[in-house]
């Protein structure tokens, strides 16, 4: 694996032995200049480019990495070969608060070419879409979601024909079903992210006002359906209990990686340093 197509010869693979059983060679990007592969035997080594391949940008790719399929070792931590080994505890937390300040803040600027792309109420949709894809279809979600952008959804007249759309949409893409709890079934996050879109039509402008209240912002939106609070899918036999829409947990996790850098990213664009700082404030003391 190579970030570019000369990587093969330019790491001396091509006179050494020790890559004679490679079989492919995988590189992001073309820069015109390689020509065939080979081995040190002389077996041809055929290469793949990737980025003509991607759906999204980098960044986008970055952030549909979660985090959470790539188990952190705590072993790993303090063993002598980590970089934190020498480092003192609160040194350890500064450093893990910086990174997450500057994980927060590049979080902040994606959004705010977004917003610059799509216009706010688009981009807030977006995001919550993906939030609801979560872990396994954060980016299906977002195509989704922009096959049917929220002005057209917003012109469906109830909640029931909103649904309807994105569960129709939806079967142009391929979701994925396994390892998926029924309550986070993709049909009713969807139908979540349909009823969102139904209470508040003004997505951009519920996110700034959801931040404004501090003791209510950690608070899942009340949405409610006779159906989906019942079902995980639309043949699903009725639970004998109801399942939240958008339960506490996610719910929190789409405040830190959602609304907090979305709502950053308007005061950034606005120059409004005060709300940007309070934000931050907001963002380091969340659980």
């Amino acid at each position: 694996i190579h970030l570019y197509v000369n990587g093969w010869k330019e790491h001396g693979h091509a006179a050494n032995p020790l890559y004679n059983e490679v079989i492919l060679d995988v590189c992001l990007w073309d820069l015109g200049c390689s020509g065939p592969l080979r081995t040190a035997g002389g077996q041809p080594v055929p290469q793949l480019v990737l980025h003509p391949y991607l759906q999204c940008s980098l960044g986008e790719l970055v952030e549909s990495l979660d985090a959470d399929q790539y188990p952190f070792s705590p072993h790993r931590a303090v063993s002598q070969s980590s970089p934190l080994a020498a480092l003192s505890k609160d040194e350890i937390l500064q450093y893990v608060t910086a990174a997450g300040l500057y994980r927060f803040e590049q979080k902040s600027a994606r959004i705010a070419e977004a917003i610059e792309e799509a216009g706010a109420n688009q981009a807030a949709y977006l995001l919550s879409a993906e939030a609801l894809g979560y872990k396994h279809n954060k980016w299906v979600f977002h195509q989704i979601a922009t096959a049917m952008p929220l002005a057209k959804l917003l012109r469906k007249t109830d909640a029931a024909e909103k649904i309807d759309a994105l569960l129709d949409q939806a079967r142009n893409f391929h979701l994925r079903l396994s390892q998926v709890r029924p309550a986070n079934h993709p049909e009713r996050r969807l139908a979540a992210l349909a009823l969102l879109a139904h209470s508040q039509p003004d997505l951009a402008a519920w996110f700034n006002a959801k931040l404004g209240n501090e003791r209510e912002i950690l608070q899942p939106p009340p949405l409610e359906h006779p159906f989906w609070l019942w079902h995980s899918h639309r043949n699903a036999p009725r639970s004998k209990r109801p399942m939240a829409l958008i339960g506490r947990t996610r719910w929190i996790e789409m405040v830190v990686n959602v609304l907090m850098p979305f709502c950053h990213a308007v005061a950034v664009r606005c120059n409004d340093s005060a709300s940007a700082a309070r934000i931050l404030e907001i963002y380091a003391k969340t659980p």
